[in-house]
């Protein structure tokens, strides 16, 4: 189970809003806090969103960070598409060449592996 300290912290299930899917049945949460949303799938930290205004928007100059555990499975990808388009990014897929663009993204700066 999700164990949130921050008492500023506002916790709530990721909505399918963009999936083809219609729930995430609870196995994807998210985090916000005055200053970062962060991403949850089955319990693990998957992306943190720093900036972007007061709704976290990557187009809004939110800047996006990663843990290894983003392309875990097809279904936590699912979920980093879902709060990625819902934060004014864009999708990433779970097969290679998207771990390359990753990579090369994260390699020129334009986001942080933690």
């Amino acid at each position: 189970m999700l164990n949130i300290t921050n008492v500023n912290a506002k916790v709530y299930k990721l909505e399918a809003l963009h999936d083809s899917a219609r729930s995430f049945y609870g196995k994807a949460h998210v985090v916000e806090t005055p200053g970062s949303v962060s991403l949850y799938s089955y319990d693990t930290l998957i992306a943190v969103i720093n900036g972007g205004g007061i709704n976290h928007m990557l187009n809004k100059g939110g800047f996006l960070s990663l843990t290894g555990a983003w392309d875990a499975s097809q279904t936590t990808a699912r979920h980093l598409n879902e709060f990625l388009l819902q934060h004014g990014g864009n999708k990433l897929g779970a097969n290679a060449r998207s771990r390359k663009k990753v990579k090369e993204a994260a390699a020129n700066g334009e986001i942080e592996m933690i």
